[in-house]
């Protein structure tokens, strides 16, 4: 077992927090159906109050896209996913509490 020092190369990851808002009452229908799918689990993450979505690496964020496409996510989801893969963000929390950023559609729902 290693030991975490100052030194060590631990590979770090980047999560980003926004307000669930930016994403469709279908889009967390289709989070809540798949959650428990075997090969949708390395894409999602859930708590009782928010989503934690992989955003994909810069090398296979187009399977990524077609994957989320196959599954019946819109369009609004997967460019929120593109704009944090092209930040290098590698998560994206969906938070009721999560900032409201201008640039993206809101929707009310819920």
């Amino acid at each position: 077992m290693a030991k975490l020092t100052p030194d060590s190369n631990l590979e770090l990851a980047t999560v980003a927090t926004i307000s669930i808002s930016h994403i469709r009452e279908s889009d967390d229908a289709l989070l809540s159906r798949h959650k428990w799918d075997s090969d949708f689990s390395w894409l999602v993450a859930e708590s009782d109050y928010f989503w934690i979505v992989w955003t994909g690496d810069s090398e296979d964020r187009e399977v990524l896209f077609s994957y989320l496409r196959e599954y019946g996510f819109s369009e609004d989801l997967i460019n929120l996913v593109r704009y944090f893969n092209e930040l290098e963000i590698h998560w994206l929390r969906l938070d009721p509490e999560g900032d409201v950023l201008e640039q993206f559609p809101i929707f009310e729902w819920g």
